[in-house]
């Protein structure tokens, strides 16, 4: 299943609960939880973010979430 990070930011933006977002969207918490804190240290607007491509997004965060698992 491929992660939607968009609709998760966009959800989480909106003001929905991680719980909320991740009952709505059918993924793990931990993983709604992974993306929005991977979001908001990066610091970049969410408008900025939704304009990027798939692609790119996906590379974006999944660099986040490597560097986190060095970083451990």
């Amino acid at each position: 299943m491929k992660i939607r990070i968009k609709h998760i930011l966009r959800c989480y933006q909106s003001g929905m609960s991680i719980r909320s977002i991740s009952s709505s969207l059918q993924i793990s918490r931990n993983t709604v939880k992974r993306y929005v804190r991977i979001y908001e240290d990066m610091g970049i607007e969410l408008e900025r973010l939704l304009k990027m491509d798939e692609h790119h997004l996906y590379e974006l965060f999944s660099t986040e979430t490597d560097n986190e698992s060095a970083g451990s």
